[in-house]
């Protein structure tokens, strides 16, 4: 009696197992997609919690700013510093985009630069909006708010990634 299987049996398994798992390629990448966006969700707010805390740690206005390298909305790194220009006082804190190369990002902060309070711990106003790189991807919303110190994420479109719709 001869035990073991045949080249032709071990051909068909390689050949099932190679459809089955190019059939969940696309779900994966959906699934990194989402986790990736989910992360830059929570970098951003606990940059913004932290670069708040900070401020009033010091008890001196602090500023995030906003570097775009080469007008690309794909590269781009979050400062805080102790200086209003930006490139100048001592940085302390950095979020660097490059991690997050597949998302689009854009900013409405005025002169895309953040103040935070050093009394308060207030922040200015003004929104960071990110998606996928892709048409048709959803996309969410950080908001900053000076009169209510809040900062918020949520999705425009409706709820998305696990976030509320935006009021």
């Amino acid at each position: 009696m001869v035990r073991g299987f045949s080249l032709l049996e071990l051909l068909i398994t390689v050949v099932m197992l190679s459809i089955l798992l190019a059939a969940a390629i696309p779900d994966f990448s959906q699934v990194t997609g989402r986790e990736t966006i989910r992360s830059l969700a929570g970098q951003l707010q606990g940059f913004i919690q932290h670069a708040k805390s900070e401020a009033v740690l010091r008890n001196r206005d602090l500023w995030g700013h906003i570097v775009w390298e080469a007008d690309n909305d794909s590269h781009w790194r979050l400062i805080l510093s102790d200086s209003s220009e930006p490139g100048s006082g001592e940085r302390l804190m950095v979020l660097d985009g490059r991690e997050f190369h597949a998302l689009k990002l854009r900013a409405t902060f005025a002169r895309d630069r953040i103040q935070f309070d050093g009394v308060r711990g207030k922040v200015s106003n003004g929104s960071f909006y990110f998606h996928p790189d892709g048409a048709g991807a959803p996309e969410l919303r950080l908001t900053t708010s000076f009169g209510a110190s809040r900062v918020m994420v949520c999705a425009p479109d409706g709820e998305s990634y696990g976030y509320p719709k935006c009021d």
